[in-house]
């Protein structure tokens, strides 16, 4: 899987529209429990986003380091050669 540069951005996007949301339905709401869910509904997608983001950087990096264990093995072969 290619990493993808506007992963980031499209996560904070994400957050932020879930933190506005959540923000309203807490102003809306008539009581703590009401407050609480509406909360506990961002944390969720907060959890969610880090978690994607981890997966996304995990994987990038293991394909970066594929490429430059590949690049550094052509580069031994060629040095072998006079």
């Amino acid at each position: 899987m290619a990493h993808c540069p506007l992963c980031n951005m499209h996560s904070f996007a994400t957050l932020s529209s879930a933190r506005d949301a959540s923000l309203k339905e807490i102003g809306e709401s008539l009581t703590f429990n009401e407050d609480f869910e509406a909360n506990m509904t961002y944390e969720e997608a907060v959890h969610d986003e880090v978690k994607k983001l981890k997966d996304e950087n995990d994987d990038a990096r293991t394909e970066l380091v594929a490429q430059l264990e590949q690049i550094y093995s052509l580069d031994s072969k060629h040095e072998d050669k006079p």
